[in-house]
């Protein structure tokens, strides 16, 4: 047929991104998908540590996710009037959500712990809508569910990595330091 939507697909063809941009992509989702699953998986270990409540801790995930909400979407028209290169914001907010995570490691008070969940929250933000654009920008629509497939399991993989190593580590003393600690640390 000859309809509008037949002439997109004929142009744009089987478009895939390159592989190295599509490993980047799927290791900034592992990235996000660590952040996602360390809280859960170190709470016993804080709650002991830091003398945590479960509901501080609760606090500390909703800052996170409130944050999180309200910068995604400057992320987003960020990267779509091209303010910034999107892999200059993808590495802006990948950087500083990993030293967030690795102050969080070294942090002792509660309030200092909810504003760096925040700052995590509002840098954590820019990876996924940075990633959904480039992907747009490089898949055909006929890969472009295969590519956001891929992504999404490397979340998933990334939460289940940190739940595997970060749970039994948290609990324990490594070379002198709280393993909670040290779980930051190699997530950040």
């Amino acid at each position: 047929t000859d309809s509008p939507s037949t002439w997109a697909e004929e142009e744009e063809g089987d478009r895939m991104p390159p592989l190295l941009l599509l490993f980047q992509l799927c290791c900034i989702s592992a990235i996000e998908g660590m952040d996602i699953g360390l809280l859960p998986a170190t709470t016993l270990a804080l709650q002991k540590s830091l003398d945590l409540r479960l509901t501080q801790i609760a606090t500390m995930s909703l800052a996170q996710a409130v944050m999180q909400a309200l910068a995604a979407p400057v992320w987003g028209v960020m990267a779509d009037r091209k303010v910034v290169r999107r892999k200059t914001l993808l590495s802006v907010g990948a950087f500083f959500q990993g030293l967030c995570v690795v102050a969080l490691s070294w942090t002792e008070g509660y309030y200092l712990m909810i504003f760096l969940r925040s700052v995590n929250g509002a840098m954590l933000a820019s990876l996924k809508p940075v990633c959904v654009g480039i992907v747009a920008d490089t898949t055909s629509e006929l890969n472009r569910g295969k590519i956001y497939g891929y992504l999404q399991f490397f979340v998933t993989v990334g939460m289940m990595l940190v739940a595997l190593i970060a749970t039994p580590m948290s609990q324990a003393t490594i070379a002198g330091f709280e393993g909670w600690r040290v779980a930051f640390v190699l997530i950040g």
